[in-house]
């Protein structure tokens, strides 16, 4: 399949059609008798998108007739059918090769949208998700967005001839094996969100590789949005404040008042006031709160909530001297 950008020159069919090409994808009616199919793209579909789309719509098709072992659609629904649920088959760049069709499946709607586009959906938790799935060596649980029904990912690899990953051995030795997996572990914290940059050493990237897996083993448990987390998420629900983000900004200025209400664009004397109604909730003089605190917070992947303002069009506490929050 040819995509054409620009006007198609004069002797395009013909050479197309020496070339062997299915079909030409242009914005620009071309006249003639052609050989090959011609597909006109609306002007308001950018290339990249439809590039992407033919791609994944050529990856579907395949070269397996329905039913037979390489059609992805019959694995989809072979394994709905043992475990009971809606299947996707994803690949790395989260395309949707494959779904299940089975009648009466329950999918939500981030799987819906997933099965039109035939793409993966847009969050901000995905870069994570696929990184832990593929370092795991069994199916794991995930339940964000908690809006959606609880996933369980399980990586597919390739054997015997398939290219994984090539090492460049930098020093001789019997630690190559120990390396491979550092090096593993240092890709995958980078392609996550943690990641700094585009090259690490893996002795560098402790704090994140702590900060990784920390996340994957708290994921879906208690203790990564239970209290004291949930003590401050509960009033921003009830009452309509912005704690958790005046929390996040106040750690990340560590713990400067004056730094983090400039962030905030607040008065210091409103965060000072603000941190002290925090303080009712959970007490941020005690060391070990502040810390787990900090570490929820840095794990948590779902965006705060927006506060809603309450009835009386104010947002959140107001200070005596009569500052809003």
């Amino acid at each position: 399949m040819l995509l054409v950008i620009g006007h198609p020159p004069a002797d395009l069919v013909a050479q197309a059609t020496k070339a062997g090409v299915a079909a030409i994808v242009t914005r620009h009616p071309i006249p003639g008798e052609p050989g090959v199919a011609l597909l006109l793209a609306a002007p308001e579909v950018a290339w990249g998108r439809l590039y992407t789309l033919i791609e994944a719509m050529l990856a579907l098709a395949g070269s397996a007739a329905p039913g037979e072992p390489g059609d992805l659609f019959a694995l989809a629904n072979q394994v709905a059918a043992r475990i009971g649920g809606a299947v996707a088959i994803e690949d790395l760049a989260m395309r949707v090769l494959a779904y299940s069709t089975i009648e009466g499946q329950r999918i939500d709607d981030l799987r819906r949208d997933g099965i039109l586009g035939l793409r993966v959906p847009a969050h901000p938790n995905h870069a994570e998700e696929y990184a832990a799935v593929l370092r795991a060596n069994s199916a794991i649980w995930s339940y964000v967005p908690v809006e959606c029904l609880p996933r369980l990912g399980i990586a597919v690899r390739a054997r015997g001839d398939a290219k994984g990953r090539a090492y460049g051995v930098a020093a001789t030795g019997s630690g190559a094996p120990k390396s491979a997996r550092q090096a593993e572990a240092a890709l995958s914290v980078l392609d996550g969100p943690f990641g700094r940059g585009a090259v690490g050493r893996y002795e560098d990237l402790a704090a994140v590789l702590l900060l990784s897996e920390l996340g994957t083993a708290l994921r879906g448990r208690p203790a990564l949005t239970g209290e004291p987390l949930s003590l401050v998420a509960e009033h921003d629900t009830a009452h309509g404040t912005d704690y958790l983000q005046s929390l996040r900004v106040w750690f990340a200025s560590y713990f400067d008042v004056p730094r983090a209400a400039e962030v905030l664009s607040l008065h210091p004397n409103t965060l000072r006031y603000r941190l002290r109604r925090i303080s009712e909730l959970v007490d941020l003089d005690d060391p070990d709160i502040r810390l787990a605190l900090v570490i929820q917070l840095r794990l948590r992947r779902t965006p705060d909530r927006n506060p809603t303002p309450r009835p009386d069009g104010v947002h959140g506490d107001v200070e005596r001297h009569g500052t809003a929050d």
